[in-house]
């Protein structure tokens, strides 16, 4: 079976990625620069367009005159219609990697990590191939949008978030910062290994799901201004968790009254 060539247009951290991974992997790749006027090999097999979400539709248009009507076209957007109506009604479809592309210093690998797959079956079937050459585990389902992209954005922004602020509390008891960035890698890469086996509700650890007011008490003591009104914001998420995780009813009222006690205390200071 003849092996699939890939031509990728884009040059941002996404599109080096791809192209530096399908390169490791021994697949057919080639990274363009997007501009229109490009020849068009003759040999492609998928092309990837790997560029802002806003640009897809108007290159899309540009290029598909240049390329056979078999080849089909697939964009990375995790918010846009897997399906564009092309003048030459090629197939096409939509590859997001559900991974995170944070800098061209330190591109993720792909191996292991999912990418969801959707659109006509000839960009599926294509987009498939290069993600299973690549390493990567092809989800096939028909998501797309802000429900589906704002899950993504959550975990993926809203973990490096919560990194933040525990950053700074390391860096106020005097922690090198290439200590913090390893120590606090370590813990969120420990998360992630129970996420993968036992899921979000039972990964869940630590002073809330059992119960333990004192230590939260303990917390909040030691905290102050925004600090402790995130810790109380973020203590109010993982309350709901703890809840659906067995969190007895009795335990959730006494800890959600030293929410509201340290919060009514931050209000006080304030008036």
């Amino acid at each position: 079976m003849r092996k699939l060539r890939v031509i990728i247009y884009g040059r941002g951290k996404l599109g080096s990625t791809l192209i530096e991974r399908a390169q490791d992997a021994g697949v057919l790749a080639e990274l363009r620069c997007g501009r229109s006027e490009d020849e068009a090999p003759e040999d492609a097999g998928l092309l990837v367009l790997a560029i802002p979400d806003g640009a897809v539709a108007e290159r899309m248009r540009a290029l598909d005159a240049l390329y056979e009507r078999s080849i089909p076209f697939v964009h990375v957007a995790g918010t846009l219609p897997s399906r564009h109506a092309l003048p030459s009604g090629r197939p096409t479809g939509g590859m997001h990697p559900l991974i995170s592309f944070a800098s061209h210093e330190n591109l993720p690998r792909l191996r292991g990590r999912t990418f969801t797959l959707r659109g006509d079956p000839e960009a599926i079937e294509r987009a498939r191939a290069f993600v299973e050459q690549l390493g990567g585990q092809p989800l096939v389902r028909e998501l797309s949008g802000p429900r589906y992209h704002a899950a993504a954005a959550i975990l993926a922004n809203g973990s490096v978030a919560l990194a933040a602020r525990a950053a700074a509390l390391l860096d106020s008891l005097g922690i090198e910062e290439s200590e913090r960035n390893l120590a606090l890698a370590g813990l969120v890469e420990s998360v992630s290994d129970n996420l993968r086996v036992l899921g979000p509700i039972r990964a869940l650890t630590g002073p809330i799901v059992r119960g333990d007011t004192q230590t939260i008490e303990a917390h909040l003591e030691a905290l102050d201004g925004q600090m402790r009104a995130d810790y109380v914001a973020i203590a109010r998420l993982i309350l709901g968790t703890a809840r659906d995780a067995g969190l007895s009813a009795e335990a959730h009222r006494e800890l959600l009254h030293s929410l509201e006690k340290a919060t009514a205390g931050e209000r006080s200071q304030t008036d």
